[in-house]
């Protein structure tokens, strides 16, 4: 390999497969079988040491599918040597044999960007170095992830144990660097470096709790509260589950934090108000439902006003889970109705992916009945599939 500044042949393994010497790129979107690309990231990446015929025999053919390995890892080699001579790499012995083991070339000097990252994740994690530096290196290293671990082998075994090392080691990095960030004052890097972060792993509710309190550290309650939204929906729509406390945590803190001191009384009462033409029931997130059905529940037994929950839920016809399209579409359809169908002063909530929960008040037990029959009925003139059923369960508040 001629000897320059450039003598470094770069790997990248995060996000895709490259390999990069003085500007010349070969990847494997080169067409080539798969097992030609297996067999060279695996050389690659354990190019410290030797490997036995029988091991890659074991790796690159797990099912025991060919009735004659060895021959078959004999024409595989020959075949990735004229792949890596033909390409624009410089001509090298790139993979030697010898006693039946065969290797990397140990004298190509490599730059790995796994072996980076760990490097740098380990010099950040050292509690002698000051700030500035572990931020440094926490940058360096978060750089690094471009995504999974060799994306086009994830499901090969010995590449799923090192795709979860690098991503948990990414999330690690992230969750560390950005309260650094903010101990540091840069809010604006600390939030780009989660945003970035949630684009390569949308469900991953700490992300999003490390974003929130990001936006919260910053000032910024708005975008915070709208993460919120963002989060709990796509658990609700797509995962069908709740967020959990550490989400439901931060909201509450928005919600007790986003006010100032306000000494205008008029200013005040508008805020309080709603903007707008205000149609159907009132919607809320169910931490405000809960706080609202406390503060009806204490007042209930001296106004003597009767309260009634009523739960919706969605299923199929033999009450299963509902597929995922199928609900969501539901879903919105029962919220629609919902606000069509209540007076303003009611109140529901999304409970869950597949059930809301609605606050009638001032009404006795028939009447509660006919309400419910009315929105049922509405619900099916809305939404036309047989296949989803609606359930009602009606209880009235017990006063506190």
């Amino acid at each position: 390999m001629p000897e320059n500044t450039q003598s470094v042949l770069k790997v990248t393994t995060l996000g895709r497969f490259m390999l990069e010497f003085d500007g010349k790129v070969f990847d494997d979107n080169t067409g080539r079988t798969k097992q030609v690309w297996s067999l060279l990231q695996y050389l690659i990446i354990n190019r410290s040491r030797t490997i036995t015929q029988d091991e890659l025999i074991g790796i690159l053919w797990e099912s025991g599918s060919s009735d004659n390995p060895t021959n078959a890892l004999k024409n595989l080699v020959y075949r990735l040597r004229s792949m890596l001579t033909s390409s624009e790499l410089p001509k090298m012995d790139y993979i030697l044999h010898k006693n039946g083991c065969y290797c990397f070339n140990p004298d190509i000097k490599c730059e790995v960007d796994t072996e980076l990252m760990d490097r740098y994740a380990r010099i950040a994690s050292d509690d002698s170095i000051p700030l500035d530096q572990k931020i440094i290196f926490y940058k360096k290293a978060v750089e690094l992830y471009k995504g999974k671990f060799l994306p086009k082998s994830t499901y090969e075994q010995w590449v799923i144990p090192l795709h979860t090392y690098y991503h948990q080691l990414y999330i690690d990095c992230v969750m560390t660097l950005c309260p650094l960030l903010t101990t540091a004052g840069d809010h604006e890097a600390a939030i780009l470096t989660c945003r970035k972060a949630i684009a390569l792993d949308e469900y991953d509710e700490s992300l999003f709790g490390l974003l929130i309190r990001s936006l919260i550290k910053s000032g910024d309650h708005k975008e915070a509260l709208h993460q919120y939204e963002i989060i709990t929906n796509k658990l609700y729509r797509d995962l069908g589950t709740n967020p959990g406390e550490q989400i439901r945590s931060l909201y509450r803190e928005i919600i007790s934090t986003t006010r100032n001191i306000e000494m205008d009384f008029i200013t005040i009462k508008e805020d309080l108000q709603e903007s707008g033409k205000v149609n159907g029931s009132f919607i809320c997130e169910y931490e405000i439902f809960k706080n609202l059905y406390r503060v009806l529940a204490r007042g209930a037994q001296r106004s003597g006003r009767t309260v009634y929950i009523v739960l919706f839920t969605l299923t199929d016809l033999e009450g299963n889970m509902l597929p995922t399209k199928v609900l969501n579409r539901s879903m919105d359809t029962m919220e629609t109705v919902i606000r069509q169908s209540l007076r303003k002063e009611d109140v529901s909530c999304r409970f869950s992916n597949c059930q809301y929960v609605v606050m009638l008040q001032s009404i006795n037990k028939v009447n509660c009945e006919m309400v419910i029959d009315r929105l049922e009925t509405h619900f099916n003139t809305f939404f036309h599939r047989k296949q989803v059923q609606l359930h009602k369960k009606m209880l009235q508040m017990d006063p506190t």
